[in-house]
């Protein structure tokens, strides 16, 4: 899910047809909403803890689940987004866990 992409994103990825596979939504408000609505065979949780291994666990959790979901030709693109936030998160959250969600 994205939220509150600016116009131009948006569009940009309306025209790729990425929309097909990625729920956009203006606030994050509606994509909480959009993800509890969904069936839970279309959810997925990985907790993860500041750990150096935390942004290569991300990875292969969301490699793993577009593998499950049928979205292959996204899996590696997905993980390398999935570790790039989840480093992000260890080094400037500072928070004691991080919570990955698929779905």
């Amino acid at each position: 899910m994205l939220c509150a992409a600016p116009p131009p994103v948006a569009d940009t990825l309306v025209r790729l047809g990425v929309t097909n596979r990625l729920a956009m939504h203006s606030s994050v408000v509606q994509a909480l909403a959009d993800a509890r609505a969904r069936p839970p065979g279309l959810r997925e949780y990985l907790v993860l803890g500041p750990v150096p291994t935390a942004a290569a666990a991300g990875r292969t959790f969301v490699r793993e689940v577009c593998g499950r979901w049928g979205l292959q030709e996204l899996a590696e693109p997905a993980g390398l987004l999935a570790s790039e936030l989840v480093t992000n998160s260890v080094v400037h959250a500072g928070a004691a866990r991080t919570a990955l969600r698929g779905g």
